[in-house]
């Protein structure tokens, strides 16, 4: 319906309270330290685009407006390296090795998310 109406949804969620894909919460629950930085998993349930992403956590995201198969679903960015002390940090430490700084790809939604989560927040303090 939103999708009809030229209306995009993205968001970061989590897995609990919704119907949301079985593999998605298996590989959060049992595989958030075992898998690969930038592994990315996707799924689509009546038009609704599920995804999952390891950073230094698999993020979980449900979206009508993103993709992750074509060029644009991806930015390269200059990231800095984490600190040691990050829950998880060795997946990210494998990617960096010595460096401080990276170009990386980063999903488009994710980058999104990081420049506009706080415009919900900013629209209800406005009330």
């Amino acid at each position: 319906m939103l999708r009809k109406e030229n209306i995009g949804v993205a968001g970061i969620i989590r897995s609990s309270g919704i119907d949301f894909p079985v593999l998605l919460i298996v590989l959060r629950k049992n595989w958030l330290i075992k898998l690969d930085w930038g592994t990315t998993v996707a799924e689509i349930i009546d038009n609704v685009f599920y995804i999952g992403w390891q950073h230094n956590n698999f993020v979980l995201g449900l979206f009508i407006v993103y993709t992750v198969h074509e060029l644009s679903s991806w930015v390269e960015l200059e990231r800095n390296r984490s600190s040691k002390i990050l829950i998880n940090s060795a997946i990210i430490w494998k990617v960096f090795g010595d460096l401080l700084l990276m170009s990386l790809d980063i999903p488009t939604w994710v980058d999104d998310y990081n420049h506009n989560m706080n415009f919900v927040d900013l629209a209800n303090q406005y009330r």
